[in-house]
């Protein structure tokens, strides 16, 4: 970056200009487009930050879309850094680095409070059950598990059957996936339709495939009207799988040709 240059050159005004310039300019597309949140750019504009030099005002606005799966449920009133950090580690965690997603998720709980800590705390459960660390996983949703919050308390117990789920706990995880979805009081939360489609992937695994292929089906309608490709393209892929494992080859062969042509999309 030429901040990073001139920075070294000992020219600090010239570096600070240069980085706001840099920023702003990545803000603006974000404002333009909906190209996915370029992580690592993030990352290494904050490491390469001027000293004293603040965040530009609408930082926080630009990217407020990216840390909703977060789950904050007032983004006009979150710090720049609380939505940078939860935006980051919320990138790197779909993009299967559940370790860096952890690291960012972490640092975006030091700049927050009340509702927004557990729901941070849940993303960090999520990235730990990703890394194989169950009990870790538990043991940070049980805050969570006890909110007086009906959305936060029904998100970490989904959080918690999912966790079940990636053990390998088929079973168990559905049973408690299923209650968190269903139970009395259980209340919308940013992801609830993602762990509807785990739900039914599950119960697909499990048995009774043709009931399930439909509620699994319903969760991927959800995800194309709300235009989030990254999780139907995941939801369809986990269909393939178990469509070839039970040998339904024509209906595999029309799975494919569906993920192409959504890849193709912009």
């Amino acid at each position: 970056m030429v901040a990073t240059t001139a920075n070294r050159a000992g020219r600090p005004r010239e570096a600070q200009q240069a980085w706001v310039a840099s920023v702003e300019n990545q803000l603006a597309n974000h404002r333009a487009t909906l190209r996915p949140l370029n992580a690592n750019y993030w990352l290494r504009v904050d490491e390469q930050r001027p000293e004293a030099t603040a965040w530009p005002a609408h930082t926080a606005a630009s990217l407020a879309a990216f840390c909703m799966p977060v789950g904050f449920e007032r983004s006009e009133q979150l710090s720049t850094e609380q939505v940078l950090y939860s935006s980051i580690g919320a990138t790197l965690y779909h993009n299967s680095q559940p370790e860096l997603g952890l690291v960012n998720f972490k640092k975006a709980e030091g700049f927050a409070s009340g509702d927004d800590v557990m729901w941070l705390r849940i993303a960090q459960s999520e990235c730990l059950a990703a890394l194989g660390q169950d009990e870790a996983a538990a043991t940070l949703l049980a805050g969570p598990a006890s909110s007086k919050n009906p959305s936060v308390a029904s998100a970490a117990a989904a959080s918690l059957g999912i966790a079940k789920l990636k053990s390998g706990a088929y079973e168990q995880g559905a049973a408690m996936l299923h209650k968190a979805l269903h139970q009395p009081g259980s209340a919308d939360w940013p992801t609830r339709d993602e762990a509807e489609a785990d739900l039914a992937l599950t119960q697909l695994i499990i048995g009774d495939t043709d009931l399930r292929l439909k509620a699994l089906h319903a969760a991927q309608e959800k995800f194309r009207l709300r235009g989030d490709k990254a999780s139907l393209l995941q939801s369809l892929e986990n269909e393939l799988q178990i469509l070839r494992h039970e040998g339904r080859t024509e209906k595999a062969t029309g799975i494919e040709q569906r993920i192409r042509e959504i890849e193709r999309l912009p």
